[in-house]
């Protein structure tokens, strides 16, 4: 698997295949103090997207009991191990944009991994592999050109949490077959639900989300291509409406542009 998900992203960088689901987002183009700040993850059993990691590492910070991860990009789980090995290892936090600004950097970063387990393995060894055959000049074609939308301040609280707390990964698409028994209080999915183009997907991910919930279980959601006027969006809430109650998070002040945001959306599960 290690050597298969090494092409893909050789491929991804030398521009012989398309990015959609392969590229990484260096951290979240979400707001995620301000959408953090409107609802309760104390003690809960969360279900995260993984994508820059960013989202797990708020969910740690803001009192999840457990946070479990997907995404359909297998490439995230391997840009978490680089993200976790520099909070553990270096003397100062490096910004997600800085770990990959300098092979050099990245090798002395590497050398220091001890590895704990078989999926912390399988990273370092893509990432030896992947600094072998990617190019320096390459590098940044396999991420997504956005600045950095969350500076985590609470690096000693989680550090601590990284080492105290399992990294548990699933390699799914919301929009298809899931094979998963485990049951979740809150399940956060940045803009996923934005790629549910017409009904049928849009009722396949309501049902997964559906299934994947408890009673009363809250799906977070932001807006990002789609604002809550949006005929698809409208579309995402006559779907939802059946087994979910629908509630709008207040907008806020983007700091440089002074203009308001959508900052995003809950729905709660219906009791059965």
């Amino acid at each position: 698997m290690i050597l298969e998900d090494v092409s893909k992203a050789v491929r991804v960088v030398s521009g012989e295949e398309d990015h959609d689901f392969s590229s990484i987002y260096f951290s979240s183009n979400e707001s995620l103090k301000n959408l953090f700040q409107r609802f309760s993850l104390k003690d809960k059993d969360v279900l995260c997207v993984l994508a820059s990691s960013d989202q797990l590492f708020y969910s740690y910070l803001n009192g999840a009991k457990s946070v479990d991860t997907f995404d359909v990009n297998c490439l995230t789980k391997y840009y978490y191990y680089l993200r976790r090995w520099s909070i553990l290892y270096n003397k100062e936090y490096y910004l997600p944009r800085n770990i990959t600004s300098s092979y050099k950097s990245l090798y002395q970063l590497i050398e220091k991994v001890q590895c704990d387990g078989k999926m912390e393995e399988d990273a370092l060894s893509f990432w030896k592999e992947f600094l072998l055959r990617v190019s320096p000049s390459q590098i940044e074609r396999l991420f997504f050109r956005d600045g950095e939308h969350n500076k985590i301040k609470q690096l000693k609280q989680l550090k601590e949490m990284i080492l105290q707390k399992p990294f548990t990964f699933y390699h799914m698409n919301l929009f298809d077959d899931i094979d998963c028994d485990k049951k979740y209080d809150v399940i956060i999915t940045s803009n996923i639900l934005e790629y549910g183009w017409n009904t049928t997907l849009l009722r396949k991910g309501k049902d997964n989300l559906k299934n994947l919930l408890r009673d009363e279980g809250q799906v977070i959601s932001s807006h990002f291509v789609y604002t809550p006027v949006a005929l698809h969006f409208m579309q995402e809430l006559q779907v939802f409406e059946e087994d979910f109650d629908y509630h709008e998070f207040p907008g806020y002040q983007e700091p440089f542009q002074k203009k308001e945001y959508p900052l995003g959306y809950c729905y709660t599960k219906k009791k059965m």
